[in-house]
């Protein structure tokens, strides 16, 4: 899609707060600061237990047992 049709598209307005709303402000928790500091760690645990299960299943319990699509 060229720049030119892009740019002719109608924009939604921006969001306007209703009277009384208070927007949460999750990045001031305590568990989302942690997260956001320890984040890099996560996912590497998660990869570790996945290619573990993965090791287990296919050495130990698969090939023990017959398979049926």
């Amino acid at each position: 899609m060229s720049v030119a049709i892009r740019a002719r598209r109608p924009r939604a307005p921006p969001f306007i707060d209703p009277p009384g709303y208070a927007r949460h402000r999750p990045e001031a928790t305590p568990l989302y600061q942690l997260v956001e500091r320890c984040y890099p760690v996560i996912p590497s645990y998660g990869a570790r237990r996945m290619a573990e299960t993965a090791v287990l299943l296919a050495e130990e319990v698969l090939p023990d047992r017959p398979l049926r699509q």
